[in-house]
This record gives C-alpha cells, sequence and structure tokens, in this order.
C-alpha cells in the first residue's frame, strides 16, 4: 500500500523552469487573447489587470467586480451580466488554450529532483503533464484536482479555474461604499452571474469523496510548491480530515521565497498538525 502522498502546487512546475505563472496568463492574453483582455478591463477595470499583484490573487480576484467600471463601459448597465457569463463559460477554454501552449514546450531532459519517490501518490494542482513527461509516474497514482491538459484535449470544460467567493460574500463586497451609487437591482444582475464562475470547491470534494478516503493511511506527506492559498485549503483539511492517524503523519514542506516556509507551519498548525510532525527543505 502506498503511503506517501506528495502534495504538488504550480510552484513545482516554476522550479522545472515552466512559465505557469499567472502573470504568464497575462502575457499570453495580451499578445494572443484580445477578447479576454477586454472582457477583463471591462469587468476588472484596466488598472486591475495591469497590476502584478492583481495576478499573483487572480483566481481570487475574479470574484472582486468593479461594478462601477463595468457600467460605464458602453451598454453596461444592459450588457454586464452577459459579459461577466461569457467570462465565466470561455475562462476554461482560453486558459487551456494557454496551458496546452505551455505544455508542448516541456524540456524532457530537465534534471528531475532526484529524491522523488514516483513510486507515491500525487494530489496535483497543475495542469501540465510534467510529473507524467518527465518523471514517469503512473497516471494512476496522480490526481489532477482540477483537471489536467490532457483531459482538457478530450473535454474543454475539463480545466478547472475560478474563484471560490459564495454569495454571501459577493453580497458584502458590492454592499460596500465605494460602490453605493449603483442600484442594488444591478448589482445583483452582476453578482448573479459572477456566482456562476466559482470553482465550488466543496461540491468538488462532496463528489469526489472516495478519491480522498483513498488517503486515509498516508504517513507522510510531502508538500512541493504549495503555498496553501486560502482558496485551495478545504482540499488540504479534507486530506487531513480522513486521515487514520493524522497526528503520527510526517510533514516535509519545500520552500524557497524567504518566509514561506514559516507561513506554512502557521497554517499546518491551524489545521491540527503539530509543529514537531514538520521538517522544512529549502529548494
Amino acid at each position: 500500500m502506498k503511503n506517501t502522498l506528495y502534495i504538488i502546487g504550480n510552484g513545482f512546475d516554476l522550479f522545472h523552469q515552466i512559465p505557469t505563472a499567472y502573470i504568464n496568463f497575462r502575457k499570453y492574453i495580451f499578445t494572443k487573447n484580445i477578447t479576454l483582455k477586454e472582457w477583463l478591463n471591462n469587468i476588472y477595470g484596466p488598472s486591475a489587470i495591469q497590476n502584478d499583484m492583481w495576478w499573483s490573487y487572480f483566481e481570487t480576484m475574479l470574484g472582486q467586480v468593479d461594478y462601477a467600471n463595468i457600467s460605464k463601459v458602453k451598454q453596461g448597465t444592459a450588457l454586464a451580466p452577459n459579459m461577466v457569463d461569457n467570462l465565466n463559460t470561455n475562462l476554461s477554454l482560453f486558459f487551456g488554450n494557454w496551458i496546452k501552449e505551455v505544455n508542448t514546450n516541456i524540456r524532457t531532459d530537465i534534471s528531475p529532483i532526484e529524491e522523488l519517490d514516483s513510486s507515491s501518490l500525487f494530489f496535483t494542482f497543475n495542469y501540465t503533464m510534467l510529473l507524467e513527461k518527465v518523471y514517469q509516474i503512473n497516471s494512476d497514482n496522480i490526481w489532477h484536482i482540477h483537471g489536467s491538459i490532457d483531459e482538457f484535449k478530450k473535454n474543454q470544460k475539463a480545466i478547472i479555474v475560478g474563484h471560490d467567493i459564495d454569495m454571501g460574500q459577493l453580497l458584502q463586497y458590492s454592499s460596500t461604499s465605494q460602490f453605493k451609487n449603483i442600484p442594488l437591482a444591478y448589482l445583483d444582475l452582476i453578482n448573479q452571474a459572477v456566482g456562476k464562475g466559482a470553482k465550488k470547491v466543496h461540491d468538488r470534494i462532496e463528489s469526489n469523496l472516495d478519491k480522498f478516503n483513498s488517503y486515509t493511511d498516508i504517513i507522510h506527506f510531502i508538500v512541493m510548491g504549495f503555498s496553501f492559498n486560502d482558496i485551495d485549503m478545504p482540499y488540504i483539511k479534507k486530506i487531513i480530515d480522513v486521515n487514520n492517524n493524522i497526528h503520527n503523519t510526517k510533514w516535509t514542506i519545500y520552500w524557497h521565497t524567504e518566509g514561506e516556509d514559516t507561513a506554512i507551519i502557521e497554517k499546518l498548525q491551524h489545521l491540527n498538525i503539530k509543529k514537531e510532525q514538520i521538517t522544512t527543505k529549502y529548494w
């Protein structure tokens, strides 16, 4: 029985010099997808999408529409909900086409991480086939929780990307003072459209309970390139909750940016993982 689980985030691909940061997606949009750029400009404001920090939190920011800006766009009041719907409907397609282009350029001569155990299980947030192409890991041992580019080639809806803000949070955000002069009915129409773009993480967990339950006997968790961002934390919590003996597990955290190790340890402690269970490695 396999008892080691690798939790893989985008930092893993970046470590292998694969340009999969959201800032790379912005460059792709700005040069190859003027339609998407225009939608983002209208929905979130041009100053927002020019901001590097906005792209650092891209998925979260998708739930924070600039209602004032979109209402000023030509016919914005009438067409704004349709514009947001178009973004939601096509984002996976545009995102998948970008990842497909990136994935095609993965070099198989990349120096692999020698200590990585290819016989283990892998829970990855990444869409590329790096694990399969470079490390030759059996696809049965890999769960691409938000879909993979291979799945995208079979079904263009397989790529999951979006915010995870619920309607309550949307109502709270749209009721702030900066939007006080915008009619409530208009805000509601936009919020209904924005809500359709949610990743619905909890629903995805509930529909995949059997897969999560396959992790009940994991004794060693190895985290590579995952920053424990809030939007994906429910997955980690579920992996911990299903474990049969979580307080006797080991956690190895690979970190790169200064302070990243401390932040991850704190987040794990909030999930009742004790500090003495955690080992950190710089890479």
